[in-house]
């Protein structure tokens, strides 16, 4: 029998992981989507909706994906209460902070 402790600990690693991944997913595709040039490119209305619409439509999509790869796995394994409450809360405290970032001044 796997201690509370550890399996909030594994919660955390998995919802960590995830929001880095999609994170890296977003990145990417923003980079593909016309700023691949760094934080300087000065692009077009075009090129501005182009990355802002890669972005809206891969960061939630990553998430989802990711969100249900790791709820889908844990619950094969029937984990306790405490590592679902250390997955949906890191998930979601990542995830705002992720937003959050995209606000921050610089590049």
């Amino acid at each position: 029998m796997q201690s509370r402790a550890l399996q909030a600990c594994l919660g955390y690693i998995i919802a960590a992981t995830g929001n880095a991944l999609a994170d890296v997913a977003t990145f990417v595709a923003a980079r593909l989507a016309g700023g691949a040039r760094g934080c300087d490119v000065d692009l077009d209305s075009g090129g501005r909706f182009a990355v802002l619409i890669a972005v809206v439509l891969v960061y939630p999509a990553a998430h989802i994906v990711l969100g249900g790869l790791a709820a889908g796995l844990s619950a094969i394994a029937r984990p306790a209460a405490s590592y679902w409450a250390a997955l949906g809360g890191t998930w979601v405290v990542l995830a705002a902070a992720s937003v959050a970032s995209v606000f921050y001044p610089g590049c």
